[in-house]
């Protein structure tokens, strides 16, 4: 190989001279045969003159030369770097479409760097959204209607739409022109069943609405807020809950109370009167000697749960309901105590009776202990003396 040393390649340099790896290249000549190549002491070399049949048979581009290319793998880099959410499968896929120009090098497809800044820039304004389209939470806050209703009408073809990605999720988005079209098209087919309703006439009501919006807004400016509370506030002041105040409210306890935006506001005399008239009715006279549930919970260990369900079961016979709070006599209260110290007594008892039983059989089996001397397994005169003697003053038992 003297001689043709000068004109052979060995794998690495030829791999270097076509721009790809010296394994692909490698794995590349197994599978089909070029005049030229040389195999010797384990070693490939490759001529220079076998270098264009090479080529072809591995599909290589000449155009590759000419300028930067890049691969699906490093393009889907080059849009995360710009901020786009991009896989390799989503540019591939745009290769079939034919969405961008790209050239065919060994069997894979690269993209040039001057269409790729233009797809890129494309890519950026079809995503963006367009002028007059509106996402469908914008299109439900100015039809006052859910999304879904609006994604259903453009379903539907009655509005146009599009889907884009826009920050980095698919959305649907919606023509503006068209939503208070369709909004007086689906109610007018929603009308059209009932015959003694006149169509024409909606315009001139859908006004007359208009301006009534404009006469509540007027209303509202006369109303006390200033000299009002909020329903929040006014159960916080008051020391109830919010929904007990709700259903005060539903009751008509406080009658000037108004409501703006889906919120009850209360006038501060409605709150003072009632105060009055729920203090008036706790201090009555008639319930002198009735204690209130957090008085027996200071005098007793119950708790105000415990007390509320004792009295559900009759335990305080006596015991009123005045303005949802309970008050017990203090008799029931005493004489609940009294039972349930003569309870407490009649166990201890029990249980002292139970110990004493106890201790009474430990002793007698420790005095038949010490009544009965250890038998010697050596011999056996201890034995036989101490039976003996027991024989002789009970008969039943028989002498050895």
């Amino acid at each position: 190989m003297s001689g043709n040393q000068n004109q052979m390649l060995s794998i690495k340099e030829t791999a270097e001279l076509l721009g790809m790896g010296e394994s692909t290249l490698s794995k590349k000549l197994h599978l089909f045969s070029v005049n030229g190549i040389v195999k010797e002491n384990k070693r490939v070399w490759i001529s220079l003159s076998s270098l264009p049949e090479l080529k072809n048979a591995l599909n290589y581009n000449e155009e590759f030369d000419k300028g930067t290319f890049y691969s699906t793998a490093e393009v889907t880099q080059k849009f995360n770097e710009k901020g786009l959410k991009v896989k390799r499968n989503d540019v591939s896929n745009w290769i079939q479409k034919g969405k961008v120009k790209t050239i065919q090098h060994m069997g894979y497809r690269y993209i040039h760097e001057n269409d790729l800044d233009h797809f890129i820039e494309n890519t950026i304004n079809e995503r963006a959204i367009p002028k007059g389209f509106c996402t469908l939470e914008e299109a439900g806050n100015i039809l006052e209607r859910h999304p879904q209703t609006i994604r259903q009408w453009a379903m539907e073809g009655e509005i146009e739409y599009k889907h884009i990605i826009v920050d980095n999720y698919w959305r649907t988005i919606v023509n503006k022109d068209s939503l208070q079209n369709v909004k007086m098209k689906k109610r007018i087919n929603m009308l059209k069943n009932f015959a003694h309703v006149d169509i024409e006439a909606i315009s001139e009501k859908v006004e007359i609405k208009k301006n009534n919006k404009r006469n509540k807004q007027g209303d509202i400016a006369s109303l006390p807020l200033g000299q009002s509370l909020e329903a929040k506030d006014a159960a916080k002041l008051l020391g109830i809950k919010n929904n007990s105040l709700y259903a005060f409210l539903k009751k008509g306890k406080f009658p000037s109370a108004f409501k703006i935006k889906n919120k009850w506001y209360i006038p501060e005399g409605d709150i003072t009167s009632y105060k009055n008239r729920r203090d008036s009715s706790g201090s009555d006279s008639s319930l002198d000697g009735y204690l209130t549930i957090p008085e027996i919970t200071k005098r007793s260990n119950l708790s105000k749960s415990w007390i509320t369900i004792q009295i559900n079961k009759g335990i305080f016979p006596n015991a009123k309901k005045i303005n949802g709070k309970w008050f017990i006599p203090e008799e029931d209260f005493l004489h609940y105590t009294e039972v349930k110290q003569k309870k407490k007594e009649l166990q201890e008892k029990k249980k002292n009776e139970h110990m004493n039983k106890i201790l009474l059989k430990k002793n007698e089996k420790e005095i038949q202990k010490k009544e009965l001397p250890p038998l010697s397994y050596k011999g056996t005169t201890i034995a036989r003396s101490y039976i003996d003697i027991k024989s002789s003053e009970n008969p039943k038992i028989k002498p050895i």
